[in-house]
């Protein structure tokens, strides 16, 4: 079976959800509803920045090992 011989699927899979976390813990902090009420001239709080962050890098791993996935370990 494919999903237990292929480590970048593995690994893409992993990426996943750690990004389902991410944005779990974006929800469950309460920054979806601080970041929602921000007006246009006001700064997103530090929290929302780094949790924007690391799920651009993990979209982005999710996208650089997917492109591994025919090169099998």
């Amino acid at each position: 079976m494919v999903l237990t011989t292929n480590l970048w699927l593995q690994l893409k899979l992993v990426f996943i959800a750690l990004a389902g976390l991410n944005l779990l813990a974006f929800h469950l902090t309460g920054m979806a509803r601080v970041v929602e009420a921000l007006g246009p001239m006001n700064d997103t709080p530090l929290l929302a920045r780094c949790l924007g962050g690391v799920s651009l890098a993990l979209w982005l791993g999710v996208i650089y090992v997917g492109r591994l996935i025919p090169w099998e370990l």
